[in-house]
């Protein structure tokens, strides 16, 4: 009877973990968002809990499930990158009204006043475009990657884009009109040299209208994986590199 019992509830707590494992498009999830200009399509990835994942280094995250989906230019029906754009968002609870969003400016990025509820709205639009079991029917989606129609009312591009008619603002949740056009990011540099960068900014309590902290560095690879915080290729390697090339330079002349 104890055996039983015991492996009941070992069974029990299984299916709970698997669960929790299996468990996405939550709050405080960041969400990678990606959509065409020129095609009806948008791409949403969850990439796991944005607390955790700023507190890392070179942390490698949301190439697809299992890391075997790779964006690709077929996704959107388009043949170049630069047609393209990224953003980057997460939300915490009500009660702490923390907000992060990607920008390409370093600092500086401002709210709006009382414009939480307005992200906050979007924010649960994304998950919800996320949750569609219709966005998970594509060859290209998984359980964290969901792929559907840019004018789905609930996506990104029309709740936080306001369906093109306030691209770049988060609806409205930056307060400076200029850095609506700086948010979010083409990926045009894909095609060349294979990965772009733009910053991670936390708002703390997104109802006050200031300036948010820039928490981490975010790159998007080419491969459809995220990097948070990449870690640089430091300078006394660089140095050792070009030394090397010189000295082998010099052999060959010799």
């Amino acid at each position: 009877m104890k055996k039983t019992l015991f492996a009941a509830a070992a069974l029990a707590m299984t299916m709970v973990a698997t669960t929790q494992a299996q468990a996405y498009f939550e709050e405080y999830d960041l969400l990678r968002v990606t959509y065409d200009t020129t095609t009806n399509r948008q791409i949403i990835t969850d990439l796991g809990d944005v607390r955790t994942l700023v507190t890392g280094t070179n942390v490698i995250v949301g190439a697809g499930e299992n890391n075997t989906n790779p964006l690709a230019l077929s996704d959107y029906g388009t043949t170049n990158w630069a047609d393209i754009r990224m953003a980057y968002v997460a939300k915490g609870s009500l009660a702490s009204k923390d907000v992060w969003l990607s920008h390409n400016l370093e600092s500086g990025v401002t709210s709006g006043n009382r414009k939480f509820g307005s992200f906050q709205s979007s924010y649960g639009g994304s998950l919800a475009f996320g949750d569609n079991p219709a966005n998970h029917t594509s060859p290209n989606s998984d359980l964290a990657t969901a792929v559907g129609l840019k004018t789905d009312p609930q996506g990104y591009y029309g709740m936080f884009d306001l369906g093109g008619g306030a691209v770049g603002s988060y609806n409205q949740f930056l307060g400076i009109y200029a850095q609506w056009g700086s948010s979010e990011s083409s990926l045009g540099a894909l095609s060349t040299v294979g990965y772009v960068d733009t910053y991670l900014h936390f708002f703390d309590f997104g109802d006050n209208p200031l300036p948010g902290a820039n928490v981490a560095v975010i790159r998007t690879m080419a491969d459809g994986s995220t990097v948070i915080n990449p870690v640089p290729v430091p300078g006394s390697m660089l140095l050792l590199g070009s030394g090397l090339a010189g000295l082998l330079g010099l052999r060959r002349r010799n």
